[in-house]
């Protein structure tokens, strides 16, 4: 009898998750960057992650929310790059844009291998971010730190967001869209 009634805690929590899916990926990519400020290693690729696990489960409109929260987070708590984060406020449309660009790669690539799919759409990713950083720092709007951390690190955290996610999700059989 035991067995049931987890059984049917089980499906139901399944169910709440199911139907509430677009506000608990909004929670954490809101709430990841608050709580584990100055951990862009580990934060990075936690964000990128859900993006990738959203990007092959929810619509384009449902994804905007994900798009924008994890860098206004950021930006509230300082923790990207702590003392030069209202440098950051310049680049938001841009890590806007970067996210969309790995959305719309992978929702493009979705039946296309892990390899191009999270390599190509992490490169378009970093070189689309890096690249108007670059313009910036080159009209003396930005501090050169910044070309690193919209850069390599961009890279870096959206290879391992992406390897991140492909791995929980065979892990959990959370393959596929709806």
């Amino acid at each position: 009898m035991k067995n049931n009634a987890q059984v049917i805690s089980l499906d139901s929590l399944t169910q709440v998750i199911a139907k509430n899916l677009e506000l608990i990926l909004y929670a954490f990519a809101f709430v990841f960057p608050l709580v584990l400020h100055g951990q862009q290693l580990l934060v990075g690729p936690i964000i990128n992650a859900l993006l990738f696990f959203a990007a092959r489960k929810l619509s384009y409109k449902k994804l905007l929310p994900l798009v924008i929260l994890p860098s206004l987070a950021a930006v509230t708590r300082g923790v990207v790059v702590g003392p030069l984060t209202m440098f950051l406020v310049y680049l938001l449309p841009f890590i806007w844009l970067s996210n969309l660009i790995l959305i719309f790669v992978v929702k493009k690539l979705k039946d296309k291998s892990l390899v191009l799919r999270v390599g190509l759409s992490s490169v378009l990713k970093a070189v689309f971010l890096f690249s108007v950083t670059w313009i910036m720092f080159q009209a003396n709007m930005l501090p050169k730190i910044l070309l690193t951390a919209m850069g390599v690190l961009q890279l870096s955290t959206a290879v391992a967001g992406g390897v991140l996610e492909e791995f929980l999700s065979i892990k959990f059989k959370m393959t596929g869209e709806e």
